[in-house]
């Protein structure tokens, strides 16, 4: 199924076609792209029904559902060509992996768009966090077009239909995926270190846990896949390793829905925490006691009291 190119101009076979696939090994890539499929679909309703009973909509939350969607809608999209790449002929060959690589390079580079809307909302839009975003969005789409051009399917008498994926687009792609997320995950960090660095401890560990979680994952990913890409030939090792990159990313885009009830509930226990520990400071009992020892009549003492409980004792006399 996949030939790797070593450089520009050799290539190493790597027959992989129905004949030459065991049962076992249909099945993992069944499962494989099933567990992506789910993870697409349940995003899509995820985010609809979300969309559908939320009374409020901001400008962020349909960029961010947007951005889902797409991302879904692509994932789905991408298993399905994915799948079909195993019956290609000699007639759908060159097209059928066309399409596949398109509808893949759309995949990632959908993921790498939302990563970077989520965290210019995060940083509330600085314009150079926007100008660096914006560079790491660019490069993904030059390494996308450039492994357009270079990566293609090839069909053999003898092997069937083969892809011949290019060693340096494959690094260079995976390469521009780990850049992104690097970038995003130093800016929501350093936009939110006061945060961090603040007694909220717990909104503190889950942006840590959310933003390291994704970058380890992400990271050793892709460094299998550029490893996968340089080094390695065989065809099931090359297939199961883009199978498992897929269901990666459909997973930790979609698991964005639980990060974000994470952070609203931590947010409200915060609050309600804050409100309710605040009127137990003795620094707010400063304008009562003050105004007893300045000998104030009874009546300037309870304005007084009426006064700090409306400000929420806040104000300082």
């Amino acid at each position: 199924m996949f030939q790797r190119f070593a450089n520009a101009t050799e290539t190493t076979p790597c027959p992989s076609t129905p004949s030459t696939t065991s049962i076992s090994q249909f099945l993992l890539y069944g499962a494989l792209t099933g567990l992506t499929i789910m993870a697409g679909l349940t995003g899509l309703f995820a985010v609809t029904t979300r969309w559908w009973f939320s009374e409020k909509k901001p400008a962020a939350y349909w960029m961010v559902s947007i951005a889902m969607t797409i991302f879904n809608v692509f994932a789905i999209v991408f298993s399905v060509f994915f799948t079909f790449t195993f019956i290609l002929g000699p007639e759908n060959c060159v097209i059928g992996y066309l399409l596949t690589n398109l509808s893949s390079q759309l995949f990632f580079l959908a993921f790498d768009i939302f990563l970077c809307l989520k965290t210019s909302a995060v940083c509330q839009f600085n314009k150079p966090a926007l100008g660096i975003l914006t560079l790491t969005i660019l490069n993904r789409v030059f390494w996308a077009i450039f492994d357009l051009t270079q990566s293609f399917g090839v069909y053999d008498s003898a092997e069937g239909c083969i892809y011949q994926q290019n060693a340096l687009t494959g690094i260079g792609y995976n390469a521009a995926d780990i850049i992104c997320d690097a970038f995003c995950t130093v800016i929501s960090l350093g936009a939110n270190w006061r945060i961090v660095k603040s007694n909220f401890s717990e909104i503190a560990r889950v942006l840590v846990q959310e933003n390291v979680l994704r970058s380890f994952l992400i990271l050793t990913m892709n460094s299998v896949m550029i490893y996968v890409s340089a080094h390695d030939s065989d065809p099931f090792t090359l297939t199961i390793a883009y199978f498992v990159q897929n269901a990666i990313y459909a997973i930790m885009l979609n698991s964005e829905l639980l990060w974000m009830d994470v952070r609203k509930q931590v947010h409200s226990r915060q609050m309600i925490s804050h409100q309710v520990n605040e009127p137990s400071n003795p620094s707010k009992k400063a304008p009562t006691d003050k105004s007893v020892h300045s000998g104030n009549s009874a009546t300037n003492i309870r304005n007084s009291s009426r006064d700090v409980a409306r400000e929420s004792g806040t104000s300082r006399k």
